[in-house]
């Protein structure tokens, strides 16, 4: 294993040389997966083109796109209406569980919650150059998307 360290003179050379290491696969295209790009998109695309194509649409159309890429690459029949767990299914699942998991997963929450606090970033106090006040400010993400691959994903 070569360790790289920053006082190195050649460390952004060490750098790239990884990136395009782990990019070498990022294009390539398994015959399923060039025949599912083709049913979805009417072209074989990349794994890169295919992930930017699906972000760009559910940023344009939101929940509709959701739907229409789950069912052509998962195969469902999901509503908009089925996105959302519904309080009674949330009931449903508790109730199937021992009241010893429902403690486990709230303690594995909280240490969670308290660890990410800790390591929370902190905005700076401001910092004055020639009369001008510089600050940094961050900013929660309101929305994220996240999509779990089911069992028809090509990996």
């Amino acid at each position: 294993m070569k360790i790289l360290r920053s006082q190195d003179g050649s460390i952004t050379q060490d750098i790239e040389k990884i990136k395009q290491r782990m990019s070498l696969f990022a294009d390539t295209v398994t015959v399923e997966m060039e025949e599912k790009t083709k049913e979805v998109f009417g072209e074989p695309l990349s794994p890169l083109e295919s992930v930017k194509r699906i972000v760009n649409d559910v940023r344009e159309k939101g929940d509709d796109a959701l739907k229409f890429y789950s069912d052509k690459f998962e195969k469902t029949t999901l509503t908009i209406d089925n996105f959302k767990v519904k309080e009674d299914e949330i009931e449903g699942a508790y109730k199937k569980v021992s009241p010893d998991f429902i403690s486990a997963i709230k303690n594995a929450s909280e240490n969670i919650r308290i660890f990410q606090e800790y390591i929370r970033v902190r905005e700076p106090k401001p910092f004055f150059s020639n009369g001008t006040r510089i600050t940094v400010n961050y900013k929660p993400i309101e929305n994220v998307g996240i999509y779990i691959p089911g069992g028809t994903a090509s990996y």
